[in-house]
Formats: C-alpha cells, structure tokens, sequence
C-alpha cells in the first residue's frame, strides 16, 4: 500500500472502545419510538421537502433578482450586482446561526419549524414588495414599448430588502439543520437503514438540483410571460405553506436528538485560554500538558469534562505551540493562574484537553487551502448578476413563437451538473483509479485544483463572449437586443456546473473530513463561508473596479456600466481570471505541502475503527474498496451543519 510521507506526520487519532447507542428516540410528544419499520422513510421524505422547497424559492427569487433591481427599483448594474452579491452571502452565512440555536436551544426540529415560519413570512413579504402598490415603484409601459418606473422611495428599498433578509434568517435555520435531522431518522446500528441512508442523500442532491433547474427556468418564463412579478414570490411562498403544514402534521414520526451544544464554543475557549495564559512557561515534557484518558475521562479527575469530544484522544503535535497553553494544567503553577481563574487545583474547567487543543490547529491547517479557494467562489457569483446582464441585451428568440428569459440560462448549470456528475462517477473515476491508484480516481485536492482550473476557464470563456457581444452592439448602434443569439452565453454557464461537479463536492468532502472528528460541523461551516465570503469579496471587487474605471475614463464609464455596451465587462471577467490564476498558483503550491489528515479518506489504507464508535461521529474508513461517501459522514455528524 502506498502511503504519502507526509501523512505520516499527522497525529495519530486514538479511539477507545463505547458502547453503541439505543436504537430508540423521542418523538415531538416525548413518547419513545423504536427504529423499525418504514415510518423514518416517510418523514425523511416530508424533512427533505423542507430543503427542496427552499432552493426553490431561493432561485425563484435570486435569478431574477438582479433584473428586478435594475429594471423596477432603477438601480444601476454596479450596484444591483453588489446588492445581490450581499444577499447571497448572507443566506450562506446565517447557518452558523441556525446551527448554533439547533446545537444549543432549541434542537433540529424546533428550529425547522422556527425558521420555516420566518421564511414563509419573509416570502409573503417579499411578494407584496414587489407585486403590490405603494410597496413598489409605479410603472408603466410606454407607447415604444419599454417599462418606466418612477425612482424607488427609501420606504419601499427598506420593505424590499428587509423582506430579503428575513428570507435569509429563515434559509439559515432550514440549510443547517435538515441534513443532520433527516440522518437522524436512519439507526446507524442497522445494516440495512445505513446503505438506505447513502441511497438517501444521493438522491437528496440529485433531486434538489432538478429543482433548482426547475426553478431556475420556469419562474422567469413565468415572470415574461405574464409580466407580472407576484407570480415569483406567491408560487413558492405557497409552496413553502403547503410543506410547512405537512411538516407539523407528520411530527409523531420524527426522532430526535437532544442538543449537543456548540462546537463554536470549544473552539472558541482554545483561544481564549491561550490568550489568558500567554505570559505561563509552556512544560518541557508535553505529557504534562493536560488530556483525558483513554476512557474519555481525565487522567488526574474523573470529573472532568474538558474534552469535547471524549470518544477520541489526538498524540501533541509540535505546531503551533503558542495555543498548547491552553492545555496548562493549573496544579502545575497554581500561583500564576489569574484570581478570576481561582478554582480546586483539582479540577480541570480553566484549561483544555491536548485533544481540543489538536483539533484546533487541524482546523488552522486547513485555512490556506480555504483561502486560496476565495476567488473561484467569487466566479460563481457573477451567474446570477453580470451573466444575466449580459443576456438582457442579446437576442431571447428560440424559433418565431419562443424567447427565452435571461434569467432561465442559469438552468443550463443545473443541466450540466446532471450530465456531467454520473460521467464522473462513471467514465472518469475509473479511468483516473487506473492510473493513480488512488480509490477516487484522484486526491481531493487534485480534484478542487480541476475545478479552479476549469473556473479560471469559465471567466475566460465569458470574456470572449462579452468582446464579442460588444463589437456586435458597436456595429449596430443602439439597437437592442443586440443581433446576437442568448445561447451564446451557453458555453460559460456549461462551463460553470463542470467547474461545480469538481470543486463544490471536492471542497465539501475537504473540508468535512480534514476537521477533526469533534468539531466536524466547523468542516462544512468552512464550506459555506467560502462560499459567502466569495459573494462579499465578489461586492468589493465590483464596487472598486466601478469607482476606479469610472474615475480613469474621460467619458464616466466604468467596465461595470450601467449600459453594459458603453462598458467592459470583458476586462472585468478577465481581471477576475488572472486573480484566480495568482490564487490558483498559490493554491498549488499550499496543496503541496499539505499534510493530510490520518482521519480523512484521502489516505490509501486506514486503520478501521468504525466499530468503536456506535452511533456517534465517524472516525475513518475502513478500506479503499469500502470507502464511505460524503454524504454519509455529513449524515452522521452530531451537529447541525
């Protein structure tokens, strides 16, 4: 078996042996259900209506978002493209909240329930501030044909946008906990309900990308063909109602899990108490720094809880030796410690464990690669803002009796992501596995580095489309559209879901499990803080290059005018491909030195030890030829996100 050297170098993961849990949970009513029959099955299909439902409404509203704001609220290119850059990223960090209430409060279900009401409400509201007077500009049609709309007052920009983000407070409850309350319905200890499970959440992400396909086409025609926006927000707000009822009817079904508390806060005291004991002499023997025992309970206090994850001891590493004092035991220098720190010399609640000590520098080690993933992110986001710009200006005709709304295009992505994923699981993994040897046909950084490379391509792609969009529109004037087909936008919004097929589960995948096995709801929380803070950085990016192109052009035009023909979009797209380029070139060089963590399923052979760890969080996979999925190890996470 091969083995990377440096894999070798990370701490080895000790895992004592547990006993495995009751397959018997709690219903809504408290009453004690048993894992038989099929009854997890129907309430894992009702849980998963809950996700499609809002992806529905999410893209119902976002591919058509940027369209509204320039037409009906007279905003200008630059600043709708930021405003719904802004959104975007807020709906993928408001999670962390909803993981955070779910872990601590008030449970996965309970807070489901909480943040579908918002959302409804939210929805309900948005559809009023776009469908309804005086929540919206007056408009009316001229006698040429175009729309005309009075200048939005500050009352209806505040109905609108506050109406957008209570959306994304809503998503954020919903995103983090319906994954892991749909895991829970499925009992581990059955060989049967865990391969049900992986068929389960294949499925899951096949059929929530249909409906984003669905939406992504079908509410823009809506929205064209009969000129009205309530029709954007009322279908999937009624959508949403219908689930929510068929949710609360279909609770006596539910299992539950009692909240775990917040992986945020042991994160959190590692560097708090670090900080407090900066001016402590670190000991020269790390065995002295404070650990559990094998048996999940201190090795000097049995009532010790420190560790937050007792299942598995990580050996000290030499890294990053600043943050091992917080594992400073306080009966080795009781007459340092702080009075407000004066507790039993015995006891162990000022310090942390060397476990939770490791499992905070494993998630520092991941942050180049998270970082050095930014700018792709920020490709992603042009999809729903200057792509469909671009599309506003070309020819819609699909035959003499069909146009296609601009906003319906961003449904090619979807397209491509079912065309392309079964090739990959099918033709190229195979192929790769041939030549590498590697399980997955190649590493999950190899396959992060395809999809920057491919993204790299996609703004490329995008910006030769745009040169030419523009010699086109020079040459014939003003007249729009531009005698120039929409489908020539096809090629990038293709290129983008081959470029989502590699990075967004590679980067899932990554993520989750290079976390330790304690704090793995922080993998997938670097997943969608990639993503949002690509959606800020995407923002900022606009809002500079706009105040400095402008600011340098004689004739007050920036690349991201507000009249895309008077601008250069082009130079935008190719300045967002070299900085992916520099940050890819970065990335490569971090992704060599990368040490990858003896947890993860990137390593050839593991050691199995899934057989200690009964219901709670997986720890490694067995063998190359029975490698678990991502969507399995998300499933059996003990945290919301």
């Amino acid at each position: 078996m091969r083995m990377s050297k440096r894999v070798m170098d990370r701490p080895e993961i000790i895992v004592p042996e547990v006993e495995s849990e009751e397959t018997s949970t709690n219903n809504a009513r408290g009453n004690t259900l048993t894992r038989n029959g099929t009854h997890y099955r129907r309430a894992c299909l009702i849980i998963f209506a809950c996700e499609v439902v809002e992806r529905i409404a999410f893209y119902a509203i976002s591919s058509n978002l940027t369209i509204y704001l320039t037409t009906m609220m007279q905003e200008n290119v630059a600043d709708a493209a930021t405003n719904s850059n802004n959104w975007g990223g807020t709906t993928l960090l408001t999670p962390f909240i909803g993981a955070f209430v779910a872990d601590v409060f008030l449970g996965r279900y309970w807070t489901i329930v909480g943040s579908l009401i918002i959302y409804f409400l939210a929805l309900v509201s948005v559809t009023i501030s776009i469908s309804v007077e005086p929540f919206k500009p007056h408009c009316e049609y001229q006698n040429n044909g175009t729309l005309s709309c009075a200048n939005a007052t500050g009352a209806q920009r505040a109905c609108l946008y506050v109406s957008l983000y209570l959306m994304a407070l809503g998503a954020g409850g919903i995103k983090a906990c319906v994954t892991a309350f749909s895991a829970d319905q499925f009992d581990n200890n059955d060989p049967q309900q865990r391969r049900e499970k992986v068929s389960f959440m294949n499925w899951w992400w096949m059929s929530i990308s249909i409906g984003i396909m669905l939406s992504s086409a079908i509410f823009p025609w809506m929205q064209q063909q009969f000129g009205d926006w309530v029709w954007v927000g009322a279908v999937p707000a009624s959508f949403v109602g219908v689930v929510f009822l068929a949710f609360i009817l279909a609770h006596p079904l539910y299992h539950h899990e009692a909240p775990s508390g917040s992986p945020f806060t042991q994160v959190f005291q590692v560097f708090v108490l670090a900080f407090r004991n900066r001016n402590l002499q670190l000991p020269e023997d790390p065995t002295d720094l404070y650990e559990t025992g094998s048996n999940g309970l201190s090795s000097n206090n049995e009532n010790s809880n420190s560790s937050p994850s007792p299942q598995f001891r990580l050996e000290h590493t030499p890294r990053l030796r600043f943050l091992d004092k917080a594992a400073i035991r306080r009966q080795m220098t009781p007459s340092t410690f702080d009075a407000s720190l004066n507790t039993d010399v015995n006891t162990h609640s000022s310090c942390c464990s060397v476990t939770q000590v490791e499992e905070v520098k494993l998630l520092l080690g991941v942050l180049p690669i998270w970082a050095t993933n930014l700018p792709n992110s920020a490709v992603f986001t042009q999809v729903n803002t200057f792509f469909v710009s671009q599309g506003t200006t070309m020819d819609p005709s699909l035959g003499p009796h069909f146009s296609v709304p601009p906003a319906s295009l961003i449904s090619t992505i979807s397209l491509s992501i079912i065309i392309f994923l079964p090739l990959y699981d099918r033709l190229f993994v195979p192929m790769m596995r041939k030549l590498t040897g590697n399980p997955r046909g190649v590493t999950l950084l190899q396959r992060i580095g395809i999809g920057i490379f491919i993204s790299t391509i996609a703004v490329v792609v995008a910006g030769a489309v745009e040169n030419h969009r523009l010699k086109v529109a020079i040459s014939h004037g003003d007249t729009l559209p531009v005698p120039l087909s929409i489908f020539w936008l096809v090629p990038q919004y293709f290129l983008v879901g081959l470029y989502e097929v590699f990075i967004v589960v590679g980067q899932g995948e990554f993520f989750y499990l290079q976390a330790p096995p304690g704090l793995r709801s922080f993998g997938t929380a670097f997943l969608f803080g990639n993503w949002a803070v690509g959606s800020f950085l995407s923002s900022l990016l606009v809002t500079v290059v706009d105040a400095i192109t402008r600011k340098l052009s004689k004739k007050n035009i920036s690349w991201v005018d507000n009249d895309i023909s008077k601008g250069h979009l082009d130079y935008f797209y190719w300045l967002l491909a070299v900085l992916n380029l520099v940050f890819f070139i970065l990335f490569l060089h971090y992704a060599r030195e990368y040490k990858y963590s003896q947890n993860s399923s990137s390593n050839y052979h593991m050691r199995d030890v899934s057989k200690y760890t009964g219901n709670s969080i997986p720890i490694s996979f067995s063998s190359p030829g029975s490698e678990n999925s991502f969507e399995e190890e998300l499933a059996g996470t003990g945290h919301s996100i």
